[in-house]
């Protein structure tokens, strides 16, 4: 198996596939960029954790290119079960590459397609107030997040879940069902059906910005935004030209109580901490906080 994924979660997958004996022959990973507060180019962290375990690792800048194609071709080779995976790559692959794969490459996209294609889907399920959500497996096509479904299977999204807990949740979900969904594939036991054509909007690439709290938002959608930016950009407040980051909270009377919070450059306390250190900012703040 060729595995295509950028994201430390992929941990979780190699793990798994090492307990049901699959073996993963090489992971194709995105090029390493310039990351941190210095901009320090660096690794992304599914190559880290694959070099660490001595998993052979190609991060191409441009998978078009035939020297990528040469590469998989030459693994494929040996490969006894000639597929793919992909888990949060961040690429969309070329039908070159595609056509490589005599039984296909499969997705896991974090929705329940045709809802919420594209980048952001669980941060916008989120977002949306949506009660449930889920995972999709297909098997791909040129067209981003379009191809044959293999299995889809809802998770439900509680009141408190953040987007951590709701992904940890459909991750474990998918790979509880990976097993006898891969073994169904290989003996072609599987009905797939294909992708609507009636697609949701395309979900964002994220940016800093999306994360910011404003006077225009309500106590919902600040709320909404505390959860669904939990990883990255994370909640934040603008006061003074200072970046407050709200790291969790929660209503109370119908107002936001913060409970963790962070001025830029500093580290994370409770609220309580910094009131009594910032009573100026809390005055600035807009009126569905809980300021005392």
């Amino acid at each position: 198996m060729i595995f295509f994924s950028s994201d430390a979660d992929f941990e979780k997958f190699y793990k798994f596939f090492l307990k049901q004996n699959e073996r993963i022959s090489l992971l194709v990973s995105e090029s390493p960029k310039r990351a941190g507060r210095k901009k320090v180019i660096s690794e992304n962290a599914a190559h880290r954790f694959a070099k660490l375990n001595s998993l052979k690792v190609i991060s191409p800048d441009n998978l078009a290119e035939q020297n990528v194609s040469n590469e998989i071709s030459m693994v494929l080779k040996k490969d006894q079960d000639k597929f793919g995976f992909i888990f949060s790559y961040g690429k969309i692959i070329p039908k070159s590459l595609i056509d490589l794969f005599e039984h296909g490459i499969l997705n896991i996209h974090f929705s329940l397609l045709p809802e919420y294609p594209g980048a952001s889907p669980i941060q916008q399920a989120i977002l949306d107030g949506k009660k449930e959500t889920g995972y999709t497996i297909f098997k791909i096509s040129e067209k981003l997040d379009r191809g044959d479904i293999l299995v889809q299977k809802k998770v439900k999204i509680k009141s408190d879940d953040n987007f951590d807990s709701l992904r940890n949740k459909i991750i474990e979900d998918a790979l509880a069902d990976l097993p006898e969904i891969l073994n169904k594939y290989r003996q072609n036991k599987l009905e797939t059906q294909k992708t609507s054509a009636n697609f949701g909007r395309f979900t964002k690439k994220l940016k800093k910005s999306d994360g910011q709290i404003t006077k225009k938002d309500s106590l919902k959608s600040a709320v909404a935004k505390i959860r669904a930016f939990s990883r990255w950009p994370k909640a934040f407040m603008i006061i003074e030209n200072k970046r407050i980051i709200i790291h969790s909270a929660k209503i109370n009377n119908n107002l936001l109580q913060i409970e963790l919070i962070q001025l830029e450059g500093k580290k994370p306390i409770n609220f309580k901490d910094f009131a009594n250190g910032h009573r100026q900012l809390l005055t600035k703040m807009p009126e569905f906080v809980k300021v005392d």
